[in-house]
């Protein structure tokens, strides 16, 4: 079956996209809830794995010394330098740490240990951890995805098919929230040829 792998170029700009954008840091914690949600088949009582979730998505070579991950969100003026995160992940979003983080903590819940997901996340998320703009789901798709070979049975994948992978693992309800936080619009970004084939 072939196989195919978004394109540098193309991971690049998704990345310039992601950054240029006015996304809270903590963007990433929410993205790790919604996976967890998925996982578990709830919003609630969740246990999220940040550390597995930045190891899985965030991980980048090439870095600073002691900064691995790199979170393509930031509120500020962006600085290239502040994208890199060190090794504390899980500290960083541990119940005694993000029970500080307003943004955070207005789109999710705490129980003491358990994590849930505000009903109505999707909006919330929207408001406080994006300034009211939605988030560009193909860059997100495209960032996310970048060291992920794509199987199809005969064609290309589409722009299309990457959304669809970021819905399958980031969708806990496969609700029409999912169209209030996320938008498909690229305009006219998007490389001629977004993939390309592995041997």
């Amino acid at each position: 079956m072939p196989r195919f792998v978004v394109t540098l170029d193309f991971a690049r700009s998704s990345t310039e996209a992601l950054l240029a954008a006015r996304i809270h840091p903590s963007f990433s914690a929410y993205l790790c809830l919604l996976r967890t949600a998925v996982q578990t088949g709830r919003t609630t009582r969740l246990q999220p794995r940040f550390k597995e979730f930045f190891d899985t998505y965030l991980r980048v070579d090439g870095g600073p010394q002691g900064k691995i991950y790199y979170r393509p969100f930031w509120n500020e003026r962006q600085s290239r330098t502040k994208a890199w995160v060190n090794q504390n992940v899980a500290g960083s979003y541990s119940p005694a740490t993000a029970y500080r983080v307003v943004p955070l903590m207005s789109v999710i819940t705490l129980d003491g240990n358990n994590y849930g997901l505000q009903p109505n996340h999707w909006t919330l998320a929207r408001a406080h951890l994006c300034y009211d703009c939605q988030v560009n789901a193909v860059a997100l798709a495209a960032f996310l995805y970048r060291d992920l070979a794509i199987e199809t049975e005969e064609y290309e994948p589409s722009l299309d098919d990457l959304v669809e992978l970021l819905r399958e693992d980031f969708d806990p309800r496969s609700d029409e929230g999912f169209v209030d936080l996320f938008t498909v619009d690229w305009g006219e970004a998007v490389p001629e040829s977004p993939f390309e084939r592995l041997q």
